[in-house]
């Protein structure tokens, strides 16, 4: 409401209420900018795509004006299959560069413009003020990302002398022995292939009707909630790929309502998304809470026919992952409905969605549904602890593609005067990453959160960290703990963003947090180093 002008003189709150409207019509035009970028295409010989399948390369579309070259469009799908399968470095190149979306130039120039005069209009120094005001976190986000920064260097500057070497041995000594952003995946790939660590191997086991009972499992022994499937009104339903599911607790009630919209289709949001239809709040004297609704959205390949769709781990990872922020909507109870479930602050919203990720990786939880499809046979323990030492395999490198980004967002906020921001960020990577920036390619055009999350994407980051120290304190020992699932409900969802997101972290964790559980999780830090009582105190700088 503040930031809405509600304590301004008329007149002020005028110039408030237009800069606000003017920042969402920019926002919005930097998105549409995004959509209207993956109509474009850059053409190519078919043999210069290889090793990609000859079936795929026969469903891209001919060139219109060279019928003996096949067409890329720059979706995001379609960019990331070249930048991590196709061989040929200068074909990478050209599809990382054709990506890039010009027109948001000047777009991402007026929203900044746009949001440092709102701060001025509100008394604040800058927008990142304005965002820092009501977060969860106290210590200065960029000294937060510096800080990690140097907890990650080693371990990322091992992972790109892996990604030079295959480099070396797939273009010679002559390659220049840089690893550049259209490098990145391609090596990484090449790598985790060695050892299957994409997670490929797993998909079997995580039919996608197994991981919506594994929801249903891990409400039920946390909070004594059944996950049901109900029946929908006449045309309540958008598609008939549409479940509708209700949560009705074994005392309480129903508490609210899930609509399951799993897979793709022409005209869907194409990632994947919590949204909120109708949030919880009280309804006055004997009336019944009004119950919130949501809805989950994903875009999981269905295969047609009678064959189960299967999930990769990763897949697996983000159902569980938006599932924590219906949980967070759904069991959460607030007088207003402008501070039910996860209206509240960014870097605190985040945080159960990211611990709900945590359930995916232990062996406990996935032994009671987790099963081939093939067999019935339960992932080991040793799988999945194998699987987690793979996947951990480029860990710093992927940190401090999330520092550099989170570093980059800040910069936004702080110095939106900037006659350069390519520049910037190009500076911001030869200081956050192990990797060789590319020379004057616009990736900042690119950058969709900057509209959702303007100088909030540290929150990312910070919420892994938060989760990370929640699962310590209560599901380590048992991540199944009905005990543990009542105090998350009771002391932390149940508020929504009605409560002080300091005192809702700590009442979990105590004051005593730092990020080496998180440090250890990612194989960064390793187990004997939490307990030593110098490295105790280093890792606190966080908070």
């Amino acid at each position: 409401f503040e930031q809405g002008g509600i304590k301004l003189a008329a007149a002020e709150r005028g110039t408030v209420v237009a800069l606000n409207s003017r920042m969402h019509e920019l926002g919005s035009q930097f998105t549409q900018n995004l959509q209207q970028n993956t109509l474009k295409e850059i053409s190519f010989h078919p043999e210069a795509l290889s090793p990609l399948p000859a079936a795929l390369i026969r469903s891209l579309k001919r060139s219109r004006t060279d019928p003996g070259k096949v067409t890329i469009p720059m979706l995001p799908s379609a960019v990331s299959t070249v930048m991590q399968w196709v061989s040929n470095a200068t074909v990478r190149r050209q599809v990382y560069e054709a990506s890039m979306c010009h027109p948001n130039i000047e777009v991402l120039k007026d929203l900044l413009y746009v949001r440092e005069d709102l701060a001025c209009a509100l008394s604040f120094d800058n927008y990142l003020s304005i965002s820092l005001r009501d977060r969860a976190s106290t210590e200065s986000p960029m000294n937060f990302l510096e800080s990690l920064s140097k907890e990650v260097e080693q371990k990322a500057k091992q992972e790109v002398k892996i990604l030079k070497t295959l480099k070396t041995e797939a273009e010679g000594a002559g390659s220049g022995g840089h690893i550049y952003p259209w490098d990145r995946s391609y090596y990484m790939a090449q790598a985790k292939a060695k050892t299957r660590s994409d997670g490929s191997s797993l998909c079997e086991y995580f039919s996608l009707s197994a991981c919506v009972d594994g929801m249903g499992m891990l409400v039920k022994r946390l909070f004594g909630i059944d996950l049901l499937e109900c029946e929908a009104s006449e045309n309540e339903l958008w598609h008939s790929d549409v479940k509708k599911m209700q949560m009705r607790h074994e005392t309480e009630g129903v508490l609210g309502y899930i609509y399951l919209d799993l897979y793709p289709r022409a005209g869907k949001y194409n990632h994947a998304a919590q949204f909120t239809i109708r949030c919880g709040r009280e309804q006055g004297p004997g009336l019944d809470y009004q119950k919130p609704v949501v809805a989950l959205v994903c875009n999981f390949t269905n295969v047609s026919g009678s064959h189960p769709v299967l999930l990769s781990h990763g897949e697996a990872e983000t159902l569980f992952h938006e599932f924590g922020h219906a949980c967070h909507s759904l069991l959460s109870r607030t007088k207003f409905q402008h501070l039910s479930g996860t209206r509240g602050p960014v870097d605190f919203v985040e945080i159960p969605s990211h611990l709900f990720e945590h359930f995916i990786w232990d062996h406990r939880v996935l032994s009671k549904f987790a099963r081939s499809v093939y067999t019935g046979r339960a992932l080991s323990q040793n799988e999945i602890d194998n699987f987690q030492r793979d996947s951990n395999m480029f860990s710093g490198m992927d940190i401090q593609q999330q520092i550099l980004l989170s570093a980059f967002d800040l910069e936004l906020h702080t110095k939106p005067y900037s006659s350069n921001w390519t520049q910037v960020y190009s500076d911001l990577f030869k200081t956050f990453s192990c990797i060789t920036p590319a020379d004057n390619v616009p990736w900042e055009t690119t950058f969709g959160h900057v509209v959702g999350y303007g100088a909030g994407y540290y929150s990312y980051l910070y919420a892994k960290v938060i989760a990370s120290e929640i699962w310590q304190a209560l599901f380590r020992n048992d991540p199944t703990s009905r005990a543990a699932g009542d105090k998350l409900r009771s002391d932390f969802l149940m508020y929504g963003g009605s409560r002080d997101p300091k005192q809702l972290i700590t009442s979990l964790v105590g004051q005593d947090m730092s990020v080496r559980s998180y440090l250890r999780e990612a194989g960064i830090l390793g187990d004997g180093e939490q307990h030593d009582k110098e490295n105790r105190q280093r890792y606190k700088f966080l908070f």
